[in-house]
């Protein structure tokens, strides 16, 4: 298991878009990220997103994939 607290804050774009890329194409491998802000084009790549209100798991507003949260 991989766990990531803010890992795009602290880098510039060409890292924060490389990041972007190569995380979910991790295989075998579980990866939590917990983070303020990314693209759609980068939630698509997750199997499964948990929205938080007020940062506590108790508080899940919705679950599932991005697509699916669209609706």
């Amino acid at each position: 298991m991989l766990l990531l607290g803010e890992p795009f804050s602290a880098v510039d774009e060409t890292n924060r878009r490389l990041l972007e890329r190569k995380l979910p194409g991790m295989p075998g491998r579980t990866i939590l990220v917990t983070t303020h802000g990314l693209t759609p084009e980068h939630l698509l790549q997750y199997d499964e997103l948990l929205i938080l209100q007020n940062g506590a798991p108790g508080d899940a507003l919705r679950t599932g994939a991005y697509r699916q949260l669209l609706q």
